[in-house]
């Protein structure tokens, strides 16, 4: 993150602001029949921040750039006495088309701005929760009958299971994420949360940094589970050629 000499007026007016912005409505719905997962829009978020932002002295420009294997978009938040903070995120482009390269730029741009100026998605938590619970959820055995009646036949205590941990949790995303192996778990956890592995993850307290941040990606629409073990290949792929 780079920023002017002094932030003072810009950070003072930024406080003002976020006590105005309100949750963003999740407006966006994907096309997976499966798995439906409700997210904020760009749209959605500059709503519930352009009116605060104006009223307070700030804007916001967002600038993109692509360089053949991925997109940048640096967010600059202004205010009006010329103090400025900015970031750069960097999204991989799973597809090299025009509907591709303007996905992975939409997706930049929400996510930046989200996190630029505070703005969080309506419903935050139970939409995480359900997103990485998915696979358990929606798997079905291969015998359905023969498990009912299995389970009519085990004691009521045993019918009971208890609050997953967050490390069960993250294994679950990733059965859902679809990874055969090691490998491909290692690499979906190093691209949603940088650094961490499968080894990482059986720390509780690492764990539940994880399951955070998956959480947050998911909400802002970054990713969806099923698609995430291709676009985690393409960034390592990227970063490769560098």
């Amino acid at each position: 993150m780079n920023k002017s000499d002094t932030v003072t007026e810009l950070s003072a007016a930024l406080a003002k602001a976020q006590a105005g912005i309100a949750n963003a409505a999740k407006e966006g719905v994907n096309a997976n029949p499966h798995f439906k997962h409700n997210y904020a829009t760009l749209k959605s978020v500059w709503a519930v921040c352009k009116i605060p932002l104006t009223e307070n002295g700030l804007s916001v420009v967002q600038s993109p750039e692509f360089d053949g294997q991925s997109v940048k978009v640096t967010t600059t938040l202004l205010h009006k006495t010329g103090q400025w903070i900015e970031s750069t995120i960097t999204m991989p482009v799973k597809k090299l088309d025009c509907q591709g390269i303007g996905s992975a730029i939409t997706y930049a741009r929400r996510y930046a701005l989200a996190a630029m100026v505070g703005v969080a998605p309506d419903g935050d938590d139970d939409d995480g929760e359900a997103a990485v619970n998915h696979h358990q959820k929606t798997q079905q055995p291969a015998n359905q009958q023969q498990t009912q009646q299995q389970q009519q036949r085990q004691p009521a205590q045993q019918q009971t299971q208890g609050e997953k941990t967050d490390s069960q949790k993250v294994n679950a995303f990733l059965k859902a994420a679809n990874c055969q192996s090691k490998e491909d778990a290692d690499l979906v956890l190093d691209f949603v949360a940088p650094g961490h592995t499968t080894e990482t993850v059986k720390n509780p307290e690492i764990a539940s940094f994880v399951l955070a941040s998956i959480k947050d990606k998911l909400n802002f629409g970054l990713f969806k589970p099923e698609t995430v073990l291709g676009i985690a290949r393409a960034a390592a792929d990227a970063a490769d050629a560098f």
